[in-house]
């Protein structure tokens, strides 16, 4: 699959980074620059 050919529908693996917590996140609209979407999973609430 080409990491740069996303399109509405597709589940990304965002990866754990500083604070941010590993999790997924659908795509919903493709712009020129960026994309929008909504996390499937979130940050716990205990960790």
């Amino acid at each position: 699959m080409d990491p740069f050919n996303r399109k509405a529908g597709d589940l990304l693996v965002i990866r754990t980074f500083d604070d941010w917590p590993k999790n997924l996140f659908e795509v919903l609209v493709i712009y020129e620059n960026c994309v929008t979407g909504c996390s499937i999973t979130g940050h716990p609430k205990h960790e």
